[in-house]
């Protein structure tokens, strides 16, 4: 990727960057080229896309066959530029696609949660009163209740926490999305298997059927879901790790 060196408002340098975080990059030059600690880096992530400009400071020098590899931090970087940046590291390394498959996946069970709890309020005031009078509940309905309501928490809470990993608790508040996206994944299967054992497949309401099928895709999306950020948990793990070790570093060097 190439990229241009300014230094005191003047092109100072043009560079070609090897390495590209979401904290920093580095690039090689010759050993016999001045290169000062403090300076301003431009480039565009993609050919025609936004000029990034970015103040950057020397982290390291390290010596390599013919000249010298120089990494460095970012020292002022805007919110758009960084969201870019973020962006373009995630995909650069084949995280966007588990990511973006998991947050459809709880903006779906979100959803299912909602008009699941309408339907339920709804029953549970009709059902529970008769001309104005009010009888008790079966204590199985009470306790669909409950399970509901928690199902409802965990598809929420799946929905409405952020998808940037790239922040400082990035690592555990995915970990914590996928256990609530499994804890809902559990409960859809469970109702769907209820739904075979009653044998309302052979209904003969179009409405009926229409919510069954549409409970398979949510089932089967979920579960392919779930199991490609399986699969990608290794990675995954890797670039938040590697995240951490540079935000580390950082905070000593401040």
């Amino acid at each position: 990727m190439p990229a241009k060196i300014f230094f005191e408002g003047r092109l100072h340098k043009k560079v070609y960057l090897t390495e590209l975080s979401t904290t920093g990059l580095s690039f090689n030059i010759k050993e016999s080229d001045y290169l000062p600690d403090l300076f301003e880096l431009r480039f565009r992530l993609r050919p025609f896309s936004k000029v990034i400009k970015i103040q950057m400071e020397v982290k390291n020098r390290r010596g390599i066959p013919g000249g010298l590899r120089i990494g460095c931090r970012f020292l002022k970087l805007s919110d758009e530029d960084k969201e870019l940046i973020n962006n373009y590291v995630c995909r650069y390394v084949d995280l966007s696609g588990p990511l973006r498959l998991i947050d459809i996946a709880a903006f779906l069970l979100s959803i299912d949660a909602l008009w699941r709890i309408l339907a339920y309020l709804v029953n549970f005031y009709y059902g529970g009163t008769e001309f104005g009078k009010s009888f008790q509940t079966s204590s199985g309905q009470d306790f669909y209740g409950i399970v509901l309501v928690l199902y409802a928490i965990f598809s929420f809470a799946a929905f409405i926490s952020t998808d940037n990993i790239f922040d400082r608790r990035g690592k555990t508040r995915f970990l914590l999305r996928l256990f609530c996206l499994v804890a809902a994944f559990v409960f859809i299967v469970t109702k769907n298997i209820s739904y075979c054992k009653l044998h309302i497949w052979h209904s003969d309401y179009l409405f009926i059927n229409a919510f069954l099928w549409t409970q398979i895709f949510l089932v089967f999306y979920t579960g392919f879901s779930i199991a490609v950020v399986i699969a990608s948990l290794k990675k995954i793990n890797l670039v938040l790790d590697i995240i951490g070790l540079h935000r580390w570093g950082l905070s000593q060097r401040m």
